[in-house]
């Protein structure tokens, strides 16, 4: 006999009744219904379990191979007896899961974030041309809030943002990015994939519609006359060109000096660099700013955005991403079309051709002088 089980016990007994087909009448709860509750899937587990648990078993893996025969016995048992469906058969099993292994068996798909999958998830990132700070970003906000756990429903989400008091838009990218990673390259279902997606909270949107004065933009350039050069050679690129920080800090830490081509009174810096939403085409700049550019190059000095966001704060500077809202406007009032400016600051459409992008790189040439009339009046202003 297997220890913990009791195939010549009641439950390979099947009443009578049931035999039959009879039932029992009404009002009289007798011998069927205590059967009946004795041949349960809970009750045959927690009988044969608790046998395995009081035999002369030590080892926790003979105890739970002696409840697993002892179970599967008495169920076979009682299902060839008619007293166990197969439903009732699976239940058992399901239960016998739970109890040895402490977790409940799901056929559900299940998002999880571990060292592999996070391994992927940035390849894949990349793949689709997403930048590092936004991959940065979002491996902070995963590591945090996904590390240790599965998401296999809307309720998970709550729990997660429930949790979360500051970046909860962050979050929302970050879930959002790996959620199309398990459907596009995991091959999830998408009914699965949107389950969890409507509970996400709205992205809360608000535009930023603070534009320095003039005044102000000369007093920081001013300041910037007595400061490190890297800072004063990025502060007048992005003015002058309308760049984004983070890719003027990149475009000025690999400037190649023989890339500079002379177009009439001003130069000219192919770039061509493409995000999935953010660009940067080309810079056009005037000969003082190429100037400040030769000389950081020369001086083997690196810039990175959390120096310069700290410098400014330190020395009471405008910011550099106002910077560039300021040169916006200077454009546009010095008289150049808001489709070049959008052109200039890398607001053009990804899916622009080569046709178009000659189109716009040529009237952006023809109009930059109009600016540049303005930078050489700013210039003169700055270090009178």
């Amino acid at each position: 006999m297997v220890p913990g089980s009791n195939p010549g016990g009641p439950t390979n007994k099947a009443p009578l009744e049931a035999q039959n087909g009879d039932s029992l009448q009404a009002g009289k709860p007798g011998k069927w219904s205590q059967e009946n509750e004795a041949r349960s899937p809970n009750s045959i587990l927690s009988r044969e379990t608790s046998s395995a648990s009081a035999g002369s078993f030590t080892d926790p893996l003979l105890q739970a191979a002696s409840a697993l025969l002892g179970l599967l016995l008495a169920a076979l048992g009682n299902h060839r007896t008619g007293m166990l469906s197969l439903k009732e058969l699976a239940e058992v099993a399901k239960r016998l899961h739970e109890t040895l292994f402490g977790e409940k068996p799901s056929s559900e798909p299940a998002i999880v974030w571990n060292e592999e999958v996070r391994r992927d998830y940035i390849k894949w990132m990349r793949a689709n041309g997403r930048s590092e700070k936004y991959i940065s970003t979002c491996l902070y906000y995963l590591d945090k809030y996904m590390s240790g756990r599965e998401v296999r429903e809307p309720d998970d989400i709550v729990d997660i943002f429930s949790k979360c008091k500051r970046g909860v838009n962050n979050l929302v990218k970050a879930l959002r990015t790996l959620f199309n990673y398990y459907l596009e390259v995991k091959g999830y279902p998408e009914e699965f994939i949107n389950s969890l997606r409507r509970p996400l909270p709205r992205e809360t949107e608000g535009v930023d519609l603070q534009v320095p004065t003039e005044e102000e933009i000369i007093k920081t350039l001013r300041e910037l006359n007595n400061g490190l050069l890297k800072y004063r050679a990025l502060y007048w690129f992005v003015l002058a060109t309308g760049i984004r920080k983070e890719h003027a800090i990149s475009i000025l830490n690999q400037f190649d000096l023989s890339r500079v081509t002379k177009v009439g009174s001003f130069n000219k810096y192919a770039i061509g660099m493409r995000g999935r939403t953010k660009a940067a085409l080309i810079a056009l700049f005037p000969d003082f700013v190429r100037d400040l550019i030769e000389e950081f190059v020369r001086s083997g000095a690196k810039i990175t955005p959390n120096g310069v966001t700290m410098y400014a704060k330190k020395h009471g500077l405008v910011h550099v991403k106002y910077i560039r809202k300021f040169a916006y406007n200077a454009m546009i009032k010095a008289g150049i079309p808001e489709s070049v400016a959008d052109f200039l600051h890398g607001r053009a459409p990804r899916t622009v051709g080569s046709r178009h992008y000659l189109a716009l790189a040529d009237q952006a040439e023809s109009h930059y002088p109009k600016y540049l009339r303005y930078l050489e009046r700013l210039w003169r202003d700055v270090n009178s």
